[in-house]
């Protein structure tokens, strides 16, 4: 069960770092 659970939580954590990272890098580039 907890693999199962750990799964979609690190996918959902890899594609928010993701997002995080493109708007941060493109706020600088912006600026």
């Amino acid at each position: 069960m907890e693999i199962k659970i750990e799964i979609p939580v690190l996918k959902i954590l890899a594609i928010a770092c993701s997002g995080l990272l493109g708007y941060v890098t493109g706020m600088i580039i912006y600026r």
